[in-house]
């Protein structure tokens, strides 16, 4: 049994400029992450964008369901969430790594050799490493709804594998803090 860390990380903060950043970071593994062009053909997609930008796929999709927004620039019109954990969880369910050049700069393992998936091929990839995102993307299509769920996809290709995904904010009721004047 596994006693480490698991993260569940959840932003709310993605504004109209930022859609074509994350496009670009998703489709074109362009971006901020250490990505493995070897490993890119193992990430796996369980939902992608039908128009040729994440913007364009975004507004689509709220026109089409008459979606009411407002339109100016600070509104957080993206959610995203990252479901991960450490090399030594992935390890225990079998999925093999190495040790890189690298080092971890800060954290538990400073100093360490960072170590990264070692996959050659989709049998390295074990059974229980996808149900185990499998369940995430459950819980995620549970949580937020399946429809409103623009874009996410497994990557295997970077330091870490993980779960990372888009969804609309939508809800049906507007609540809001009101203050009352004594």
């Amino acid at each position: 049994m596994y006693d480490g860390k698991q993260v569940l990380r959840f932003v709310n903060n993605y504004k109209t400029k930022d859609l074509y950043l994350i496009g670009n970071e998703m489709n074109k593994r362009i971006g901020t992450g250490n990505y493995d062009l070897e490993r890119t053909k193992f990430n796996v997609h369980y939902k992608d964008i039908d128009k040729s930008n994440l913007h364009q796929e975004v507004k689509s999709i709220l026109k089409d369901r008459n979606i009411e927004y407002s339109h100016k620039t600070k509104t957080n019109i993206l959610n995203g969430v990252t479901f991960t954990s450490g090399p030594e969880f992935f390890m225990t369910l079998g999925l093999p790594f190495k040790e890189t050049d690298r080092v971890y700069q800060s954290g538990d393992k400073k100093g360490q050799n960072m170590l990264v998936p070692n996959i050659k091929s989709k049998d390295d990839i074990p059974k229980d490493v996808t149900k185990y995102f499998d369940y995430c993307m459950k819980f995620l299509e549970d949580l937020v709804g399946k429809e409103n769920i623009v874009m996410a996809q497994v990557h295997y290709d970077e330091d870490t594998p993980h779960l990372q995904a888009y969804f609309l904010p939508i809800v049906n009721e507007v609540k809001r803090k009101c203050y009352k004047r004594d």
